[in-house]
């Protein structure tokens, strides 16, 4: 249907670059018909819920150096990588939790990868212990205040289209790491550079750091580490006891998020719109 119908439309309208190119090599859509217009964040509204207090069970796991991660528990997501990828890191960091938001169908195989990794897992309702290594906190009307608490927010999508979630952990003042995936991690953090690069090695941006994409296998307890997971851990330890680099990027999360303010994406909309009113 897309192939059929998408071409014959006035203009399409692509989240990101990387859906844009999508668009023209698997759907023919020709490249003068694609409009990029990115996904808009309500800043102000983010910011706001991020100031809210976490309850007092909470707030003890957070004196800790937490890592935190938000989104549904999907194959799309890569948990996975990030359960491995922390127990690599826990033994340079032995105090550090982590804390994922959401929920999604691979939350079962995650909690037992989790706990076969030997990580103690918290999950469910009831308070949390202070000193569990992993928590599952479940679907939050407001995860904000979880990520913005944070010292790291960790994003190991597999793929993606336009990451939502990375603009609004940017939007808490929370500096970001993230797989340079296929699409929409670059083109957040280092707009700067070709989309269609992909870091081969830790990759410092302008506003947060790219490391290596990080494959679609759903891995066991039993698997060792792959190269790219040990990669991960290394530059979460080292971020994770580097005060200066994490307040540099704390500021630049803020200024890059605020160029995906709500009324500018409005205001391409109505460009787009009214660009031509006869089609």
């Amino acid at each position: 249907l897309i192939r059929s119908f998408y071409p014959e439309a006035a203009a399409v309208v692509a989240n990101s670059l990387g859906v844009k190119a999508d668009l023209e090599s698997a759907f023919g859509v020709p490249p003068a018909k694609v409009t990029v217009i990115n996904n808009g964040c309500d800043t102000a509204a983010i910011a706001a819920l991020a100031k809210l207090p976490l309850d007092e069970n909470w707030a003890r796991v957070y004196a800790r150096p937490v890592l935190s991660a938000a989104g549904r528990l999907t194959a799309a997501k890569g948990q996975w990588h990030l359960l491995r990828i922390f127990r690599e890191l826990k033994t340079s960091v032995p105090g550090a939790a982590l804390v994922i938001t959401g929920e999604g169908e691979l939350r079962a195989y995650l909690e037992r990868l989790s706990a076969g990794l030997g990580l103690v897992t918290h999950s469910g309702a009831g308070a949390p212990p202070p000193d569990a290594d992993v928590y599952f906190a479940g679907f939050r009307e407001n995860p904000y205040p979880f990520i913005a608490g944070s010292r790291l927010f960790v994003f190991t999508s597999v793929w993606e289209g336009f990451p939502n979630s990375l603009v609004e952990a940017m939007a808490c003042g929370t500096p970001v790491i993230s797989a340079d995936c296929d699409s929409g991690p670059r083109e957040i953090l280092a707009p700067g550079t070709p989309f269609s690069n992909r870091a081969k090695a830790p990759e410092e941006t302008p506003y947060g750091v790219l490391m290596p994409p990080l494959g679609p296998e759903r891995l066991t307890a039993a698997d060792g580490p792959s190269p790219e997971e040990k990669a991960w851990a290394g530059r979460l330890a080292a971020l994770l006891v580097d005060d200066k680099a994490r307040e540099k990027y704390s500021r630049a999360s803020l200024a890059r998020a605020s160029e995906f303010e709500l009324s500018k994406a409005v205001l391409r909309w109505r460009e787009l719109l009214e660009k031509d009113p006869t089609t």
